[in-house]
């Protein structure tokens, strides 16, 4: 079997994720405002120190709800235990 060369197109369409040279908008959302990049870079910072301390918070409450429930748990456990050791009867 032998393939005709004529039959094969070698026209390619572009593929949605080369970039064309057609005009269009841009991809980019447009800076509202004129800040320098150390503004930026300090505000980013800011955001990041403020987003590390709610992750500590988060974690250190999480920590406190476990010890409280682990109290809790050992307190029932210990309730029960006390509730089944009964004096036997032989």
């Amino acid at each position: 079997m032998s393939i005709n060369p004529s039959s094969i197109s070698m026209d390619r369409s572009p593929s949605p994720n080369h970039e064309s040279s057609e005009p269009g908008p841009s991809r980019k959302r447009a800076r509202t405002t004129s800040t320098s990049a150390e503004d930026r870079k300090e505000a980013r910072a800011h955001r990041n120190r403020i987003a590390a301390q709610n992750s500590r918070d988060r974690r250190k409450a999480q920590f406190s709800y476990l010890e409280r429930r682990v109290s809790e748990l050992e307190e029932e456990n210990r309730q029960l235990r006390a509730g089944l050791v009964s004096p036997r009867k032989t």
